[in-house]
């Protein structure tokens, strides 16, 4: 299932068959995350929730994340934060924070899809990601490996770091 923004769903951006189902999300990240989950509430024990700003998902990701919620109600993806962390304060160095046990985390993020849902209805706003809104609600949250070529694309060079990665994976060189 896609979720898109409404003006969106028209664009012609997207093919005029659609490649799946398109519901029409809400005016927060939150409120459609919680339009989809709606849409399959009582379809399926669990769901996945992806971000399409991260086109470069591997199977080895995704898979990793279906398999712990063989044991878990919720799990993600996520990369163990191995850089100096600076603090900074008018564009210069300001302190300093530890590094042990942070991560970055990605998607899909995966749950109980009752759970999830149950969470997204008691905590409307308010959350960076699903994880985060998962916890506040009590879920306990299963970090799986994720990997650096799962990149959200946030910055214009991020494009051609995608399209690098993309063309690689499928057996293109790049230029």
């Amino acid at each position: 299932m896609l979720v898109l923004h409404p003006d969106d769903i028209s664009s012609s951006l997207w093919p005029s068959e659609p490649v799946a189902d398109v519901v029409a999300g809400g005016s927060t990240r939150s409120a459609s995350v919680r339009a989809g989950l709606e849409v399959v509430e009582g379809d399926a024990d669990h769901v996945l929730i992806h971000d399409a700003a991260r086109p470069c998902v591997s199977p080895a990701v995704i898979d990793g994340v279906i398999a712990a919620l063989e044991t878990a109600s919720a799990a993600a993806p996520a990369v163990p934060v191995v850089d100096a962390l600076w603090r900074g304060k008018d564009d210069h160095v300001a302190g300093f924070v530890p590094r042990d046990g942070l991560y970055r985390a990605q998607t899909p993020q995966g749950f109980d899809l009752k759970r999830i849902l149950e969470a997204h209805r008691a905590y409307p706003e308010g959350a960076a990601d699903d994880v985060e809104l998962a916890c506040r609600a009590g879920l306990s949250v299963a970090i799986t490996p994720g990997s650096d070529d799962n990149l959200k694309i946030t910055m214009p060079e991020d494009f051609e770091r995608a399209e690098r990665i993309l063309r690689e994976r499928h057996g293109h060189q790049t230029g």
